[in-house]
């Protein structure tokens, strides 16, 4: 028998709660979620029209380099109050250039395991953060309930990570499940994408 971490042991972890690893990506160029989930979130967010706001939320943001990188260009825009971005992490590193665009972008130091919204978002990103999440099945149905009915998930998830007991094939229940649930997901590039707001079903019970 595996001996499994709580969500508290997992979030005090040597590895999750390093608050030096794995930070710094911003939106574009080499080192970024551009490369990495294949979006220019700059253009995603102009392109969207005939909403008084707009929201982006980054899960598992780092330091916040690249909701930064975004909210120092969009808050150049003429109708830039209908912006709002928000970045949550477990460790409150963050750059404090972050704190100067208080007007469009926003973060904390949150748990996800207790993240909690009421708002809905055209725009929900998880840069490779779900490895570190322990209940990955919970968060994915969460935030999949708080996108609008044409926003989009955006999340790098491996799913060898996922283990299902007495399943003789995780990764195949895991497949099925997402196809099930209309959910986009790329084996070979381990990006899950979810296109409009959904209520997801519990077919998995965390341990």
């Amino acid at each position: 028998m595996i001996n499994l971490k709580n969500d508290n042991e997992l979030s005090w972890s040597s590895v999750v709660a390093n608050n030096t690893m794995n930070r710094k990506r911003v939106a574009l160029g080499v080192n970024s979620y551009e490369k990495d989930i294949k979006i220019n979130i700059e253009s995603y967010l102009k392109g969207i029209k005939n909403e008084q706001e707009v929201r982006w939320i980054d899960l598992c943001c780092g330091e916040g380099n690249a909701l930064l990188e975004v909210a120092n260009v969009l808050k150049k825009e003429a109708n830039s109050s209908r912006y709002k971005l928000e970045g949550v992490d477990l460790v409150g590193y963050f750059n404090p250039s972050v704190f100067e665009v208080e007007n469009i972008l926003e973060v904390s130091e949150t748990n996800l395991s207790d993240w909690t919204t009421d708002f809905k978002y055209d725009l929900i990103t998880i840069v490779h953060g779900l490895h570190y999440i322990g209940d990955k099945m919970k968060l994915i149905r969460y935030a999949a309930s708080r996108l609008k009915s044409d926003g989009i998930l955006l999340a790098n998830l491996d799913i060898k990570d996922i283990e299902i007991t007495n399943e003789a094939d995780s990764k195949k229940a895991i497949q099925e499940y997402f196809q099930k649930e209309g959910i986009d997901y790329n084996l070979r590039t381990k990006l899950m994408r979810i296109e409009g707001n959904k209520n997801m079903q519990q077919d998995f019970v965390y341990l």
